[in-house]
């Protein structure tokens, strides 16, 4: 099985949460759309998103998380609901555990590609795209990890889950909700994600994102990166909207 955790920011860290909860239900829609029915998702907030569909599939765990009003505390945020969600994540068993930003979009075949390959320790995705909202081309994105948290796959065992938010924060959290160096953290634990071979996430460039205003197609400022910028570019094709379950505007 696959646990898809989901951590949500609060209504009260968004300039508009319509917008973020149209966001969110996506990215829920896009994990549902997977052609193995082997997963799960642990949605983690301070609030459901409004428009919220529940479903068999969907645990949503909604707890008054403190409000973040700096960016540490942003990530002590999604620290504390990947957190608790990895505590629900116990009753489903040993399982792989991926973050996923609750603006992604992800491949229709993750599941499938895990199912087949129940061996390994993990993958990490050393290529994603991102996709401009409105926009007519998408852009594939070498070194994903460093721009999306929505980019490790990591088996883990139930005996590594915590036992309570009381729980002191040992090493074995940090790989799941830390997208960058997570292979040099699991070297204690003798595990090693390896690339998954095909592009597994879409990163959605927007007002209300973290990185967005950095990360976006404004970073190919340079003739260097203008030139990047052709050649990463792709028609958003019917293929891609299909696999990512795009929804256009």
């Amino acid at each position: 099985m696959l646990i898809f955790i989901v951590p949500l920011r609060s209504p009260k860290t968004c300039s508009n949460w319509a917008d973020v909860s149209e966001l969110c239900n996506s990215t829920l829609h896009s994990l549902l759309s997977q052609t193995s029915p082997n997963f799960q998702i642990i949605l983690c907030c301070n609030e459901l998103p409004l428009n919220f569909q529940p479903h068999a599939q969907i645990l949503p765990i909604v707890e008054d998380f403190p409000i973040p009003t700096t960016w540490l505390e942003g990530i002590s945020d999604i620290r504390n609901k990947v957190k608790r969600s990895m505590i629900a994540a116990k009753q489903f068993g040993a399982s792989f555990i991926m973050r996923v930003d609750a603006d992604d979009l992800v491949s229709k075949h993750l599941v499938e590609y895990t199912d087949n390959h129940q061996n390994a320790d993990g993958w990490y995705l050393r290529w994603g795209y991102m996709y401009p909202i409105g926009e007519d081309y998408i852009y594939l994105r070498p070194k994903f990890t460093a721009i999306s948290g929505s980019s490790n796959i990591l088996k883990c065992e139930v005996t590594e889950f915590p036992q309570s938010m009381d729980t002191p924060k040992p090493d074995w959290l940090e790989p799941v909700w830390q997208h960058l160096n997570v292979n040099k953290l699991l070297i204690p634990y003798h595990k090693q994600l390896i690339p998954l071979p095909f592009p597994g996430v879409t990163f959605r460039t927007h007002a209300d994102n973290m990185s967005g205003s950095n990360m976006g197609t404004g970073r190919f400022s340079n003739l260097k990166n203008i030139i990047l910028k052709k050649v990463f570019r792709r028609k958003l094709s019917t293929k891609l909207i299909d696999e990512f379950t795009i929804e256009l505007k």
